[in-house]
């Protein structure tokens, strides 16, 4: 049977329709794949330019760091200087130097050379046509927490894509006194426990205020003061506190006799050297701080949350609560130790006596307890860190968002 002519026109006109099918969805794959890689590039470029930008706060903190150890020399310096103008102020009779001053002053300087150095200041680079822009917003000095904070922004380019990194790089001033919280190393030194309190102390009498801040002077037995700050404060006498608690921070201590208190509770960077003995109802929150004391030691309920400070004991100590040593602190005791709770030693703290050790509530040691054989090795092993040698920390980055 012979084919028709219609037969033959459907058959190309299903090839036609087929052909058209094919390049449509030809053309939306092509279309599809051409813009997922466009996307990758897009991508791949957002990532680059965050890239650059962090390059850019890497370069910032590098640059700080570099100049902050290159003018150490001239810190130390102003140091040197800061001192000797203390010890010849003829109004510091007794040759007192205050370290908190020297801190705060010396906070102050840096800040004024970083605001010199860097105030106002931009860098641009480009890395194989990615390129980042940094510059400095601020400069704070803050003299009482003993830091400079310096704030900037890093912006990452690329073909209009942009990415801000704003950071903060913070500068902490160390201590120079060679107490406890020091950050100095170098040679060491023990605390004379048979001459605790300075012979010719030249100072006035510290009067009626209650609450002594920013003086030297010499303190009345009973003169009811129920704070010191910023201050050097002898007592020819002793001390007698009055009821409630008595803090002390950022200040020295002397007393030529007892000192007894309530409670002695929020001691920061405070110097106590006590010539005599030394009692309180309670004793909490030691933070950065030196206790010396010739004579014997009586707590009547806890000694706890001591951070990064010392306690040395020339007599016998007698705590009738907890005694916990923690957080890089020292109790050091040439006589006998009575703990009627518990003792707890935490790691990286420790425990020297020479006489006869005796907690009733068990101990928790996670850190050391050192019995030595004599007084002599007692000091030596409570050894004091001085100023000699000043570790510079370097710069720390932080504060770091992305936006």
């Amino acid at each position: 049977m012979r084919k028709s002519h219609n037969e033959q026109g459907y058959a190309l006109l299903i090839v036609l329709f087929l052909v058209l099918f094919i390049m449509v969805v030809s053309a939306v794959f092509i279309r599809g794949t051409l813009g997922n890689a466009k996307q990758e590039i897009k991508v791949d470029e957002s990532h680059l330019t965050v890239m650059a930008a962090e390059a850019g706060v890497d370069f910032f903190k590098t640059y700080i760091s570099n100049f902050y150890l290159s003018i150490v020399p001239d810190l130390e310096i102003f140091i040197q200087k800061n001192i000797e103008n203390q010890l010849k102020d003829p109004k510091n009779q007794a040759k007192v130097i205050d370290y908190n001053k020297i801190q705060k002053d010396t906070t102050t300087e840096l800040e004024r050379m970083f605001n010199e150095e860097i105030l106002g200041f931009t860098v641009e680079k480009n890395i194989e046509l990615y390129n980042f822009v940094v510059e400095t917003t601020s400069v704070k000095g803050y003299p009482d927490r003993h830091k400079v904070i310096i704030k900037g922004i890093s912006l990452g380019m690329k073909n209009g894509n942009e990415e801000k990194i704003s950071f903060e790089q913070t500068v902490i001033i160390p201590d120079f006194s060679g107490s406890p919280n020091s950050n100095g190393g170098g040679g060491a030194s023990s605390p004379n426990m048979h001459k605790l309190y300075p012979d010719n102390v030249k100072a006035s009498y510290c009067g009626n205020n209650k609450k002594l801040s920013k003086v030297t002077c010499k303190g009345d037995k009973n003169g009811g003061y129920s704070s010191v700050a910023n201050s050097t404060i002898y007592f020819p006498d002793g001390f007698k506190g009055p009821n409630g608690n008595f803090n002390a921070s950022n200040s020295t201590l002397y007393s030529k006799g007892n000192l007894n208190v309530d409670n002695f509770n929020n001691l920061s960077r405070a110097n106590l050297n006590i010539d005599g003995s030394f009692n309180a109802e309670n004793m909490n929150n030691i933070t950065n701080s030196l206790l010396a004391i010739n004579g014997s030691v009586g707590i009547k309920s806890n000694v706890q949350n001591m951070v990064n400070s010392r306690m040395v004991i020339r007599g016998s100590a007698h705590v009738n609560g907890h005694l916990t040593i923690e957080d890089n602190s020292m109790v050091c005791v040439a006589g006998s130790l009575q703990i009627d709770k518990k003792l707890t030693i935490g790691k990286g703290s420790k425990l020297v006596h020479w006489g006869s050790l005796v907690a009733f509530g068990g101990e928790n040691i996670a850190g050391e307890i050192i019995q030595v054989n004599s007084e002599n090795e007692v000091w030596e092993q409570c050894k004091l860190v001085n100023s000699n040698s000043i570790e510079w920390t370097n710069p720390i980055m932080e504060n770091v968002i992305y936006e």
